[in-house]
């Protein structure tokens, strides 16, 4: 038994390894090694993204892995939802954060890296797509259903070749990421549906909409704010002004009990101090 999980492990990690560098390969032979650039850099930001999943993940593996020993399945639908909308919370901040300024990050870049621009935009969708998904692959991996977590993996770099020789004749490198974002929603989608129907659990509720609408107004709301010729006070400004909004919504409708608990703390121990 053990060995068999090694081995799925393995194959797993082999073809998350594949799928991180596959489209800058086919980018290389398909295009040339400038294209291959800038879609690297690109492709950095949309790394940020990921950033509040792994602490999440990290977390939670235990107690799915102990909840799932028990079978209660109770216990690991409740990490399932917070994973989900604590992921999104700041993966979506994070999101509109970074488009609202994408201005201001071809300020910083070299005139050629603005090829990218939508390159950042479609990584960083299929990253969310990811977060969306909180720890079903956790779910998946400490269930007797892991093998079917490599299977996926295997699905996933199928539709990444088979839609990057699609879209980047097409559309270039932006193309690559629309592959990106395709295959990426196909894949956490497969592992939504498997969770689902084997454990009749999902991780979306009503706060999932209302964030969606809360990232929504505050994108919109920075456009209020004008484009300040000093690009460095203009991201001090907009992200301030993003983040103020943003959070404001999500802590008057309490989208995230963690948030709230995590502010109220903050609050209380700066009431100690003074």
């Amino acid at each position: 038994m053990m060995v068999n999980i090694c081995l799925f492990g393995i194959l797993t990690g082999l073809s998350g390894i594949a799928m991180s560098t596959i489209d800058k390969f086919m980018i290389n032979s398909m295009i040339d090694l400038s294209a291959t650039g800038i879609y690297s850099v690109a492709f950095y930001f949309s790394v940020l993204i990921l950033i509040p999943s792994k602490s999440v993940r990290n977390i939670s593996l235990p107690f799915v892995a102990e909840f799932m020993k028990k079978k209660d399945f109770k216990g690991i639908h409740n990490i399932y939802l917070k994973s989900s909308i604590n992921q999104l919370v700041l993966g979506f901040l994070l999101f509109i954060g970074i488009w609202a300024n994408i201005h201001n990050v071809f300020k910083i870049l070299p005139p050629e890296y603005e090829a990218g621009k939508y390159v950042i935009f479609f990584m960083m969708l299929a990253k969310l797509f990811e977060l969306a998904t909180g720890v079903a692959n956790i779910v998946i991996a400490t269930s007797r259903y892991y093998r079917v977590q490599t299977y996926f993996m295997i699905i996933l770099l199928v539709l990444i070749i088979v839609s990057n020789l699609i879209f980047i004749p097409i559309y270039g490198i932006v193309g690559a990421a629309m592959a990106s974002a395709i295959s990426s929603f196909v894949f956490n989608f497969l592992r939504f549906i498997f969770v689902y129907r084997k454990f009749k659990m999902q991780p979306f509720n009503l706060k999932s909409g209302t964030l969606l609408i809360i990232t929504t107004v505050s994108y919109v709301a920075s456009f209020v704010i004008p484009v300040f010729p000093n690009f460095i006070l203009d991201i001090l400004i907009r992200s301030i002004f993003i983040t103020i909004i943003f959070g404001s919504l999500i802590m008057l409708f309490r989208v995230s009990d963690e948030v709230n608990e995590g502010f109220n703390s903050i609050i209380a121990k700066l009431k100690i101090r003074k």
